[in-house]
């Protein structure tokens, strides 16, 4: 069975993550050499920021949140307390290091579908932004919020899309017509049955009135597969964040060169070393096609010095770090 799961921008976890995600981005524009580790929690009227950091970079971290915030409508009603304190001098040295415990990365790719993801994480993306296209640009669609989530399940029975998304007081059968008529319009090309909020009317679900946090582990490629340790909140600088990326840029490096159906890589990176201790990659098959990455670069701070960009952690809090070619990588 494959699954795939896409989450609305707005919805309480991603939201948390995007906060954490915006203050590294913007202690890093001021302080390029920022370390941080942030998390975001919190919901009905209080969101607690946590964490530590070392930075030359000084702001007003309250203000820089409800900016945030007011990008996906709460401009009032939740209150951010901050508690970001200074990395003591005796662990700064740890602090820079890449990676303080061995981390093994995983990294994906298939010929499934045009963003080299499993067809059920594809649909999903496409369902959650054809939504949210529909919902910014139909001003009739006033009573659809950015809270909800796109589930695909693919088994040999056939595909089940589920969606669970707020929508105010707009009538739920009316919601069911008119995501229905979206969703034909991808013209997929499976057979599927799809539910629409099957256990009723949905409303309220926002950061607001519903508990989120930050850091919750993400499934780029659906839950077949691997977790992928989620970054949002830690700086470009440190393994977990660049080793799953370095290992999905080379499993589509290599599904492009050897020809293969699906690649799967797997790096492992020793505590204190950028250079991986391991390379393992295969195809669908099981065969090693390692002698394939010769020229990719797995170097961990080369690796992101090529890639880092503005509003980077943001960009993987949206999008996750995999299918979109705003991603560096993904290109």
């Amino acid at each position: 069975m494959q699954s795939g799961y896409c989450h609305f921008l707005a919805n309480p976890n991603k939201l948390c993550d995007i906060v954490a995600a915006g203050i590294v981005d913007e202690y890093q524009k001021r302080d390029p050499d920022s370390r941080l580790d942030v998390s975001v929690s919190g919901g009905h009227g209080a969101l607690f920021i946590a964490g530590e950091l070392q930075s030359a970079a000084d702001f007003d971290v309250s203000a820089c949140v409800r900016r945030i915030l007011g990008r996906y409508g709460i401009a009032e009603g939740l209150e951010p307390f901050i508690a970001l304190e200074k990395i003591p001098s005796e662990r700064l040295m740890h602090a820079k290091q890449a990676d303080l415990d061995p981390i093994m990365a995983c990294g994906y790719a298939t010929t499934e579908s045009e963003s080299a993801l499993p067809l059920a994480q594809y649909l999903a993306n496409q369902i959650a932004h054809a939504l949210e296209e529909k919902r910014r640009q139909d001003t009739n669609w006033f009573w659809m919020s950015r809270v909800g989530q796109v589930i695909v399940m693919r088994n040999r029975d056939g595909n089940k899309i589920t969606i669970r998304l707020d929508h105010g007081a707009q009538d739920l059968g009316t919601v069911r017509q008119e995501i229905s008529r979206v969703v034909e319009s991808l013209n997929i090309n499976q057979d599927y049955k799809l539910a629409i909020n099957p256990l009723g009317a949905m409303d309220c679900h926002s950061l607001k009135t519903a508990i989120g946090r930050s850091g919750i582990c993400s499934h780029p490629y659906g839950s077949a597969l691997p977790s992928v340790p989620n970054p949002c909140g830690l700086d470009w600088h440190k393994a977990k964040v660049t080793a799953p990326i370095i290992a999905r840029y080379v499993s589509l490096q290599v599904l492009k060169e050897s020809g293969a159906k699906a690649v799967m890589t797997r790096l492992l990176y020793l505590p204190g070393e950028d250079d991986p201790a391991q390379v393992w990659i295969r195809d669908e098959m099981g065969r090693d096609l390692s002698s394939h990455n010769q020229d990719i670069q797995l170097h961990l701070q080369k690796a992101m010095d090529t890639w880092k960009q503005s509003d980077l952690m943001t960009q993987i809090a949206i999008n996750g770090i995999a299918g979109h070619q705003s991603l560096p990588w993904e290109a």
